[in-house]
């Protein structure tokens, strides 16, 4: 399977549980009612980070505009299930516009990875 991972931070006029509340409720249910989206998508999972988590392998905390505050995941099928899932009307009319409510437009990134499983 393909994985999508989007890096999301928050607007900076919500506070992290407020961010964290709407995410879970409010934007799951916007997300998961888009049938034409989710005929691309095997799975959906939201990754919450705690903030005070972050820091980097010498121990050294970023400053606060460098974290972000979350990283929901896709599984595909494959890089094409990608580019057309976020190619329908549901995503470009309803999750799409949504996601201006929570997140900080223009500062979340994401990738597209193949996991391989060691044994």
């Amino acid at each position: 399977a393909i994985k999508g991972t989007f890096l999301s931070k928050r607007r900076r006029d919500a506070s992290v549980p407020e961010y964290q509340s709407y995410w879970r409720n409010e934007h799951r249910e916007i997300i998961m009612a888009q049938a034409d989206f989710f005929a691309h998508v095997r799975a959906y999972v939201q990754n919450h980070f705690h903030s005070d988590s972050f820091v980097s392998l010498e121990g050294v905390a970023p400053d606060t505009e460098d974290r972000f505050d979350g990283a929901p995941q896709m599984w595909f099928d494959s890089p094409d299930d990608i580019y057309a899932a976020f190619q329908t009307q549901g995503y470009l009319t309803a999750i799409k516009e949504d996601e201006k409510t929570l997140t900080w437009v223009g500062q979340s990134q994401s990738f597209i990875s193949r996991e391989t499983e060691i044994p």
